[in-house]
């Protein structure tokens, strides 16, 4: 099974870390022993340092010879390289290298932040996008390196097939699944945007062919489904309703549609009681 996290998986194994802890602190799938051999890179030979410390019951890297020239071969170097003993007592002295590393994985611990990312990459989002999009929306400053690296470590997509998908979509949070199930569909840019906080500036017409597009696959949805076939035809309504009025606001006829559209989607308003009317017996009314 493939994830879009695996580097980081691989990683957590060289580290000696408990793979499973670590992943569902995240909120993330824990793999099966199966999976967890098929994705440690220590089999076969190993360079001395990298043997030293995988066969020392100790967590601490001693000899480091050799070492980073291998978790570069593996694809893993950028996390070792932020691992305490490859990093400056003097934080100060960090490189902007190790810097983009770290809030790569911030970004990943960060469940909305994360959904995000990985709802903008999945839709293939141009990198000067997403880095608008993260500072209009969580005032959060990202730049293309820290894209870079987030995409190797925790977010490729590119050798996930469709069963791929699905075990990961089945084993996530409610919340995150629901989101990133968006990326899946044919939504709009700017649904997309909408669905991970943001407010897109709209055009009428393209709010019409919003609401058409999406009751259209509301309708797809539910039409093969026992029991939903009114549902289904509400949506399919209101997907023809909003196509007539693309088609005339297209076309230049725009003398009635605002009271047209308001007709077709008003709705009742509804009296909520107040706390103390809920608090009273109803022998005392």
């Amino acid at each position: 099974m493939q994830y879009p996290y695996d580097a980081f998986v691989k990683f957590l194994i060289t580290r000696k870390a408990d793979v499973n802890r670590t992943l569902a602190s995240l909120g993330l799938p824990e793999l099966s022993e199966k999976e967890l051999l098929r994705k440690n890179i220590l089999a076969g030979p190993l360079p001395p340092s990298v043997k030293s410390f995988i066969d020392s019951e100790e967590n601490d890297l001693s000899h480091k010879e050799g070492f980073l020239e291998w978790a570069e071969a593996h694809q893993i170097r950028e996390l070792w390289e932020i691992q305490p003993e490859f990093m400056h007592s003097d934080l100060r002295t960090l490189t902007r290298g190790s810097n983009n590393m770290k809030k790569a994985c911030d970004l990943f611990a960060d469940p909305r932040k994360r959904t995000a990312l990985s709802l903008l990459l999945m839709r293939e989002f141009d990198v000067e996008d997403i880095i608008s999009t993260f500072s209009e929306h969580f005032s959060y400053e990202l730049d293309e390196k820290v894209i870079t690296l987030s995409q190797k470590y925790f977010f490729d997509f590119s050798e996930m097939t469709p069963t791929d998908w699905h075990s990961l979509f089945n084993n996530l949070p409610p919340e995150e699944r629901d989101q990133l199930a968006v990326g899946r569909e044919p939504h709009s840019r700017q649904f997309i945007e909408h669905s991970i906080g943001g407010t897109p500036n709209l055009t009428y017409e393209e709010v019409l062919n919003d609401i058409m597009v999406t009751s259209y696959y509301k309708f797809k949805a539910l039409i093969d489904q026992p029991l939903m076939d009114i549902m289904a035809q509400r949506w399919a309504t209101m997907a023809m309703a909003a196509g007539e009025k693309k088609m005339k606001y297209t076309k230049g006829d725009r003398s009635d549609i605002n009271e047209d559209i308001q007709m077709r989607f008003t709705f009742q308003e509804t009296r909520f009681p107040t706390l103390a009317e809920l608090a009273t017996e109803p022998s005392e009314q």
